[in-house]
C-alpha cells in the first residue's frame, strides 16, 4: 500500500530508466524494480536513439505489461532521456534508475514514507555501495549533503526519488549537459530552490562500475570539466555567490597544498631532474666512443 499523506491521499511514484546502446544488465535492473515491496505504479523504459541493432531488438522484445511503457527519441544524453520518462509519468514522485544499476526491494517504500512524511522534503537517496569492477563490491563513501558545500561537490547519487512537484518546478535536468554532471547540476537548481533532501542510512543502491562510463570519462578532460562547470555555475549564480566563501576557501586550501608539495618535494624533483640529464650525458658520449671504436677497427681490418 502506498504511504498516505495527512490529507488522506495516498502517493505515487514512478521509475524511469533510459537506455542507450546498452541492454545486458537491463533486466537485472528491472527485477530489481519489480522486487520493490512497494511497487511502483509506472515504469518507463526511455529508448535514447539506440542503434545498436541487439539493444533495439532487446528492447522491441521486453514485455510492456505490468505497468511497463517504452518510449523512443532522438538522442539527447541521460538528462534528456529522463526528462522524457518523466513527461510520460502521471505520479507524485520519479525514481531515476540507469539501465546497469540496482536498487534494494525496501527502497522506494523507505523513501514514499519520508515523502509522505514531511512535505518540505522533495529528494531522498540513500547510502551506496560500488560494486561490478576490479576492486569488488565497497561502500560508496559520499558525505553527508550539505547546502553549502554542495557547490563543490556532488554527494547525492542520481538514483534518487524526487517529488516531480519540485523537479517540475526547476525545470527538470538541463538537457545540454551531455559530458556528465547533469545530476549535480539538477540538485544545485533544487538546493537554490530550497527543496529538501533527505538520505536514508542503509545503503540501498548498487552502483556499477564499468571502464566506458560517463563519470570517468569526465575527469579526462580539463577543458570538459570547465566548460560543463561553467554552464552549472551560470543556471545557479545566486547560489554560487551566496557560497562564495566556500570556494574561495577551497581554492586556498589548494594553493596550500601545491605550495607544501613545492617545498617537500621539489628540491627531489629538480635531483631527478638533474641525474636524468646526467644519465643522457653519459649514455650520449658512450654512443659517440662506440662509433668511433667501430670506425677505427673498420680502418685496422683493411690494412696489410
Amino acid at each position: 500500500m502506498s504511504p498516505v499523506i495527512d490529507d488522506g491521499s495516498a502517493l505515487t511514484y514512478g521509475v524511469v530508466i533510459p537506455v542507450f546502446n546498452r541492454h545486458e544488465y537491463l533486466e537485472e535492473a528491472l527485477s530489481s524494480v519489480r522486487a520493490q515491496t512497494l511497487p511502483p505504479d509506472q515504469i518507463v523504459l526511455v529508448d535514447d536513439g539506440s542503434s545498436r541493432e541487439e539493444t533495439v531488438e532487446f528492447l522491441d522484445r521486453i514485455d510492456q505489461g505490468g505497468g511497463i511503457s517504452l518510449v523512443r527519441i532522438e538522442n539527447r544524453g541521460p538528462g534528456g532521456a529522463f526528462n522524457a520518462g518523466r513527461a510520460e509519468l502521471g505520479t507524485d514522485a520519479m525514481l531515476f534508475l540507469a539501465d546497469d544499476d540496482l536498487i534494494a526491494p525496501e527502497y522506494a517504500d523507505e523513501a514514499m514514507s519520508v515523502l509522505a512524511g514531511d512535505r518540505s522534503v522533495g529528494v531522498v537517496y540513500c547510502n551506496a555501495v560500488l560494486f561490478g569492477d576490479e576492486q569488488g563490491e565497497r561502500p560508496w563513501l559520499l558525505p553527508p549533503y550539505d547546502p553549502r558545500t554542495i557547490v563543490l561537490d556532488n554527494m547525492v547519487h542520481a538514483a534518487a526519488v524526487v517529488r516531480l512537484r519540485d523537479y517540475d518546478a526547476v525545470g527538470g535536468y538541463d538537457q545540454s549537459l551531455r559530458s556528465g554532471r547533469e545530476d549535480h547540476d539538477l540538485w544545485l537548481r533544487m538546493t537554490a530552490a530550497r527543496v529538501g533532501f533527505h538520505r536514508l542510512d542503509k545503503p540501498m543502491f548498487r552502483y556499477r562500475q564499468t571502464p566506458g562510463s560517463v563519470n570517468r570519462q569526465f575527469g579526462t578532460s580539463i577543458e570538459r570539466m570547465a566548460e560543463t562547470y561553467g554552464r552549472i555555475s551560470r543556471n545557479s549564480p545566486d547560489l554560487y555567490l551566496q557560497n562564495m566563501d566556500v570556494l574561495w576557501a577551497e581554492i586556498f586550501r589548494l594553493r596550500t597544498v601545491v605550495r607544501r608539495y613545492d617545498r617537500l618535494y621539489g628540491r627531489f624533483d629538480n635531483a631527478a631532474s638533474r641525474t636524468r640529464r646526467r644519465l643522457r650525458s653519459v649514455l650520449s658520449r658512450a654512443r659517440r666512443r662506440g662509433r668511433r671504436g667501430s670506425r677505427g677497427g673498420a680502418s685496422g681490418d683493411a690494412a696489410p
